[in-house]
């Protein structure tokens, strides 16, 4: 079996809903999976059980992958024993937690939004988490609501920096709507 993220998230498909529920593999596939080589870190905020730190743990071999989440109750044993996966324990819309991951961490090169699926959390999340992203990374916003589509987009456009792309994996779901933002100057899209 080709090795790809969508194969590995429903391999996890216990733990998350990235691709039962809502396709994002084969996306994920075309937007990160060239990033395969590098030496990645992730940011991972709201953790649901810990499936998508456990996929792109698998996926990234050299990845150190980050979760952030309010609380750490719900997360799989796996997660916590794998060496490549940090968890912190921080409120993900708290500038205080920003910097310290930061100075923890330093930058990001793949950052999932997949926390509070309204559009004011969304936008609230890349507007505090994109002062850690790396200038060749990537920031992706999950399960945006098909109704607020263009107003996030038009939110996270506002200070001319951005490309931003949207996906609609068309499972009709309401939120099965991925954000892809990456700086102008990055030519890979």
């Amino acid at each position: 079996m080709e090795r790809t993220i969508k194969n590995i998230f429903d391999k996890y498909s216990w733990c998350t809903d990235k691709e039962s529920r809502h396709s994002y593999g084969i996306v994920y596939d075309n937007w990160i999976g060239g990033m395969r080589p590098k030496r990645i870190l992730c940011l991972g905020v709201s953790l649901f059980g810990g499936g998508c730190l456990l996929s792109f743990s698998e996926y990234f071999e050299d990845a150190v992958i980050v979760g952030v989440d309010v609380t750490l109750e719900g997360i799989h044993q796996e997660c916590r024993s794998r060496s490549s996966i940090k968890l912190e324990q921080r409120c993900a819309y708290d500038k205080a937690s920003v910097a310290d991951i930061r100075k923890e961490y330093g930058m990001f090169d793949i950052i999932i939004d997949d926390a509070l699926h309204d559009p004011e959390h969304q936008c609230t999340a890349f507007s505090l988490w994109s002062s850690v992203l790396s200038e060749e990374g990537v920031f992706i916003i999950e399960d945006v609501p098909e109704s607020c589509v263009e107003y996030v987009k038009n939110r996270l456009r506002q200070d001319g920096q951005w490309q931003i792309e949207s996906f609609n994996t068309g499972r009709r779901n309401g939120d099965d709507i991925l954000i892809r933002c990456i700086r102008n100057h990055v030519r890979t899209l």
